[in-house]
């Protein structure tokens, strides 16, 4: 499994949760994972693998998402694994992502999403504890991700 760059974008909390556990699965495996925030990010050393997360709105992913896949600089055939987090549907959110990230050189070994619970609504009983969707999300995606 690769050396990870964990970029998320969290407005409730929901995404950072799922981000958060999804970096402490890949440490506990023994591999680098580290947790950034897109509203932080900051050109650095590129890594084996570049993960995003971010929450769905209006069937699309957030403006500052889509600024910050712009900045980002030619991926160069480096793999990519994009996941979205929503109440409901994800639509095309995760496929836009993936999408811009194939344009830039990206080889994108996972999109996918994950249901989870409304902010101040519960859980109706609809989607998993956070860790749990972390760690299925991940558990689901882990060949294309791991494998090079």
């Amino acid at each position: 499994m690769p050396n990870s760059h964990v970029y998320f974008f969290s407005g409730t909390g929901n995404t950072l949760a799922l981000a958060r556990a999804y970096a402490e699965t890949f440490i506990e495996r023994g591999y680098q994972a580290e947790l950034v925030d897109v509203t932080a990010y900051a050109r650095g050393k590129p890594t084996e693998l570049l993960s995003i997360f971010f929450p769905v709105y209006c069937f699309g992913a957030p403006r500052i998402v889509n600024n910050f896949v712009e900045q980002l600089p030619k991926g160069e055939g480096r793999r990519a694994a994009v996941f979205a987090n929503a109440a409901g549907m994800a639509g095309p959110a995760p496929a836009m992502v993936a999408e811009a990230l194939s344009s830039k050189g990206y080889r994108v070994v996972a999109s996918d999403w994950i249901l989870m619970p409304m902010p101040g609504r519960g859980d109706r009983g609809r989607s998993l504890n956070r860790r749990q969707a972390a760690l299925r999300l991940l558990a689901q995606n882990m060949g294309r991700i791991s494998v090079g």
